[in-house]
């Protein structure tokens, strides 16, 4: 009984190939998950780069504008005349002087949306003028600006928080851009005079929140630093990660200005870790302001298709897999059908089972061994005395049985003399190709397939022996017992058959076999092979992988006599010397239908005669030929009798006429082409002629008129005459059409004398006389 460790290693080599499969398939499903994950998470990384850039260059863009129109806007207020007078008044402020912030208000501030407050500081009384809050106002974040910095920057932003006063409420404090003009500092670097406007700070806060998407939580910001290393603060606090981050940007930066990056105007984009977590980085400087801008992008953020995409990837690499496994299993049994038919024919030969030697290939080797065993154990057999003169006695049964003695009947055990018996004839098709293909050690062995087989598929119903009698047969004497005769020689046909069938699956070997007539007893046995022998001829009809019995031998399909066979290669040799390969390749089919009708002695006349006949066309047409054929060697080999079968006559014959090259004499000769040109110009210039004709046109072309009339018809595939007449024709159409003449005048228009000639011409041409032709044409119009 099996256990499913025999199975499994009966299966050996199946396994391999699905486990191979299997491995391959995984691996390309890998390879290509991998090459698409990392391919769309660099398009990813290039996108969210891209994007980032694009918002970094568009805020860039719009700061350096205002930056410039601020700066533009403070050396106009700080130009003006009356501001001037107000930044270096020495005494009391007038009225005059409280209306020059009037007019500010006025004008500057409603004309600039952005503009917040103006501020006017005068030195000398040390205060500042504004347009906002009272005349002369007090800024205490300007007051402690100045004390961090002693100086401040002209016409640079500064980012600051301006105080609001209103009554007795607490003061609040508002973001603003502060742009600062003077020209001169005293000795404690203070200013002599300066403008100083403050401009709005909220539309930047709203556009950078806006960008941000409004989550302070998430780092997927973008943030300004000033030229202070301070951030401008954007909605809520940041939290701790939001400073962490920040620090690393100053870092960052600090860096790339070490490296010369600050003095660049391209993006510059990096990746950074922070706590274990990337952040991609875009930042670049903002020219004239000392700022910077940052653009930060989490991964986890930017790669959150990415996630979803690997996860996509994944199921869909198991669903791969798990198709896999089953289309594994169908390509592996694919793989495995050669093997394992091998493996159930030589089960069923030796009846045992794959397990008992291991693997497959094992149970291969073994049965393999086991062959060549029986093999050299036969050839033994045979150069052993025994075998030797029991291989003399069937070789008497069958070459003279009347001969053949008791003590030599005694030779073969197992055989009832007096029961009847039969002889099969086997021969290997395509004999040459097999000896050529085979080395003599190969083809014993063959030999030995053959004969094991055919006497093992015999042997299940009847006892036989085989005997070889010539290096190209093999013999076969079946003893039939018990049963009716005829029923016997169906059975061994059968049998036969089988074996025939095996040994081309098997060993890819094309075997014909012919059964003779059943022999009475022994004494018969020399008939029956001689009829077995002459039944194998018919080989030739029944084509190869034959089967021939008495029935199928002798059989007539018609009542043919060879006279008449003979005659139809008339029309294949005349459609042959006419150039029409189509036609004779078709009267050859028709004479080869035929020729299977004969008996086989016949079937080999008919077939001389054939080639004998094509022999004397090639000859005749060579005569004409500039270029002959050399037929000799194709047509006078003997191998043409050596074929094994009609269908291989007749594709050599088949080939021998496609392979005739076409004449070049008129195509390839220029002189023939233009003296046929020449010919049909005379004829289109003189057809009114009567007297045209091929003499007429002899002379004129000073050559003989069998020289005129062959190259002619040669190069126009008609006669001289044919052409005439074709001309003539088609001139009396044209005059038919294009005048009122008579037919009689047409006639004689067209060189044409005698009436009842034309009317045979024109009718033979037009299928109709040229009075209805007249006729109709008359009604169409």
């Amino acid at each position: 009984m099996k256990t499913w460790r025999t199975t499994l290693q009966s299966r050996k080599y199946l396994i391999r190939i699905y486990l191979v499969i299997l491995f391959m398939i995984f691996l390309m499903t890998a390879i290509l998950s991998t090459t698409v994950y990392y391919n769309v998470q660099k398009r990813m990384y290039d996108s969210v780069s891209a994007n980032s850039s694009k918002i970094v260059n568009q805020m860039k863009y719009n700061l350096e504008y205002l930056d410039e129109m601020m700066r533009n806007l403070t050396i106009s207020t700080y130009n003006n005349y009356d501001v001037r007078s107000l930044m270096y008044l020495n005494d009391n402020e007038s009225f005059d002087d409280m209306n020059v912030i009037n007019k500010l208000n006025a004008s500057v501030i409603p004309s600039n949306a952005f503009l917040h407050s103006i501020y006017i500081y005068n030195n000398n009384n040390n205060k500042y003028y504004s347009t906002f809050g009272k005349f002369d106002h007090s800024d205490t974040g300007l007051d402690k600006l100045l004390e961090e910095r002693k100086t401040l920057p002209i016409l640079k932003p500064i980012l600051r928080e301006l105080e609001i006063r209103e009554g007795d409420e607490p003061s609040s404090f508002i973001p603003v851009i502060s742009y600062v003009m003077y020209e001169l500092t005293d000795e404690e670097m203070k200013m002599d005079g300066a403008v100083i406007l403050n401009f709005k700070l909220d539309w930047l806060l709203r556009n950078i929140q806006t960008l941000n998407g409004g989550d302070d939580s998430s780092n997927d910001k973008l943030w300004i630093m000033d030229d202070r290393k301070q951030f401008v603060k954007v909605g809520s606090p940041i939290g701790e990660e939001g400073l962490r981050l920040q620090d690393k940007l100053k870092e960052t930066y600090a860096e790339s200005v070490e490296d010369g990056a600050s003095a660049r105007t391209d993006i510059e984009t990096q990746t950074l870790t922070i706590d274990g977590q990337k952040t991609l980085v875009s930042y670049i400087p903002i020219q004239n302001t000392g700022w910077v801008l940052f653009k930060t992008v989490p991964y986890q953020t930017a790669y959150d298709v990415i996630h979803s995409l690997r996860a996509s990837i994944l199921v869909i690499a198991v669903i791969i897999l798990a198709f896999s496994l089953l289309l594994s299993a169908q390509i592996s049994r694919g793989l495995y059908r050669p093997v394992r038919n091998l493996l159930h024919q030589v089960q069923s030969r030796n009846g045992q089972s794959t397990g008992r030697a291991g693997d497959e290939f094992s149970f291969l080797q073994a049965a393999y061994a086991e062959s060549d065993e029986q093999l050299v154990k036969y050839r033994q057999e045979q150069n052993s005395n025994s075998q030797i003169m029991k291989h003399y006695a069937l070789r008497k049964w069958l070459m003279n049985s009347d001969l053949t003695t008791e003590d030599e009947l005694a030779l073969v055990e197992g055989f009832d003399a007096n029961e009847p018996f039969a002889v099969c004839v086997l021969k290997i098709d395509n004999q040459k190709s097999f000896v050529e293909a085979h080395t003599p050690k190969e083809r014993d062995t063959l030999h030995f397939a053959v004969t094991n087989t055919t006497l093992e598929w015999i042997g299940e119903l009847f006892k036989a022996e085989a005997v070889e009698m010539k290096s190209d047969h093999l013999v076969i004497i079946v003893n039939l017992t018990p049963g009716p005769v005829q029923e016997n020689m169906e059975r061994l046909a059968e049998q036969i058959g089988k074996s025939q069938h095996y040994l081309r699956s098997t060993y890819k070997l094309s075997l014909s076999a012919s059964i003779g007539k059943a022999a009475p007893d022994w004494r018969g046995l020399t008939g029956a092979y001689e009829q077995a022998l002459d039944q194998m001829a018919y080989r030739f009809v029944h084509g190869k992988q034959a089967l021939i019995t008495p029935l199928i031998a002798y059989r007539k399909q018609g009542g043919v006599e060879l006279d008449e066979v003979l005659d139809l290669a008339n029309p294949f040799v005349e459609r042959l010397k006419r150039g029409d390969a189509a036609g004779a390749e078709a009267k050859l089919g028709e004479l080869l239908k035929q020729v299977r009708k004969l008996e086989y002695s016949e079937m080999m006349l008919a077939l001389m005669h054939l080639v004998n006949r094509l022999k004397d066309a090639m000859y005749e047409i060579n005569q004409k030929r500039s270029r002959p054929v050399n037929f000799n060697a194709a047509l006078t080999s003997g191998e043409w009798f050596e074929l094994e079968t009609l269908e291989e006559f007749q594709e050599r014959i088949v080939k021998f006429l496609r392979d005739i090259p076409e004449d070049e004499t008129n195509a390839g000769n220029p002189q023939n082409a233009m003296t046929t040109e020449t010919i049909k110009r005379i004829i289109e210039t003189n057809y009114m002629d009567s007297e045209l004709g091929v003499p007429m046109i002899a002379e004129m072309l000073k050559l003989s008129s069998y020289k005129v009339g062959k190259v002619f018809k040669e190069n126009a595939q008609m006669t001289i005459p044919e052409y005439i007449n074709h001309t003539r024709m088609v001139k009396a159409v044209e005059w038919m059409g294009n005048s009122k003449l008579s037919i009689g005048e047409i006639m004689l228009k067209v060189g044409i004398e005698n009436e009842s000639h034309f009317y045979k011409v024109f009718k033979a041409k037009y299928g109709t006389t040229p009075r209805d032709y007249m006729a109709k044409r008359m009604l169409e119009e």
